[in-house]
């Protein structure tokens, strides 16, 4: 890394706030990736770090819209993103089935394709490219979840 790119890397991001609800349709997703490419590109976020938010958004929500309403009418997924200077807030709320990733077990990336476990990759991959994770599910049924991915990642 060169001495602008570290530069580019800390520079402070323009605040910024965008909200969206939508069901939870795999038609929806393309919506709420907009939501946080427009959040990304308005506020200054270097590449890694858009590529960074949108992947975990993306993954988070399409398991929420694959299984976290499985058995259940799909409800709504609600979507906050918010850029600070020195971070990217996301916080996505659901009423479908709760699930914590932060539980989720580790898949075994040395074990063969044909021995590993099926599930479990996008939980291992949200986990790499944020660097905290809160979730929150209270007794109403409205799981929680926020994810931060700072501008100088942690090394």
């Amino acid at each position: 890394m060169n001495g602008k790119d570290a530069e580019v890397a800390t520079m402070p991001l323009v605040r910024d706030r965008a909200e969206l609800t939508v069901g939870a349709t795999l038609e929806e997703l393309p919506r709420l990736l907009d939501v946080v490419d427009r959040v990304c590109r308005t506020s200054g976020a270097d590449p890694d770090l858009a590529f960074d938010v949108r992947l975990a958004v993306d993954e988070v929500c399409g398991n929420l819209i694959a299984h976290g309403y499985r058995g259940l009418v799909p409800g709504p997924i609600a979507l906050s993103v918010e850029a600070q200077p020195d971070r990217v807030v996301i916080r996505i709320a659901d009423r479908g089935h709760r699930f914590d990733l932060r539980e989720a077990p580790s898949p075994d990336l040395l074990a063969s394709v044909e021995d590993r476990q099926v599930g479990g990759l996008g939980c291992h991959l949200v986990r790499s490219v944020v660097d905290d994770i809160d979730y929150r599910s209270d007794p109403g049924g409205e799981n929680r979840l926020t994810l931060v991915r700072h501008v100088a990642r942690k090394q």
